[in-house]
């Protein structure tokens, strides 16, 4: 399968920040307010992550002569930074 490492990646970047979300909620409930800090902090290295995977799996594909799927990668990628500007602005990063 044609960028079988690229993919891989964004599931491990998906999963860190599953995780580091479900610790944010359990540790919110928990009045427990720096280890839903951190878990903020988790979500935002897990999309910084995912805008990476996204980027390298573009030039992947873009290689591979998929330049559609090539194009709609980066523009994932641009919406996740998005996003990420977004949540940095609102955390005070």
């Amino acid at each position: 399968m044609a960028c079988a490492k690229q993919y891989w990646n964004l599931a491990g970047a998906g999963l860190c920040g599953v995780g580091s979300g479900i610790g944010g909620v359990v540790s919110a409930a928990a009045q427990q307010w720096w280890l839903t800090a951190a878990a903020g902090f988790g979500v935002l290295g897990s999309i910084a992550w995912a805008i990476s995977g996204w980027m390298d799996l573009s030039d992947c594909l873009e290689a591979a002569g998929r330049h559609a799927d090539a194009q709609a990668a980066r523009e994932h990628a641009q919406a996740l930074q998005e996003e990420h500007d977004r949540l940095t602005q609102l955390l005070g990063v």
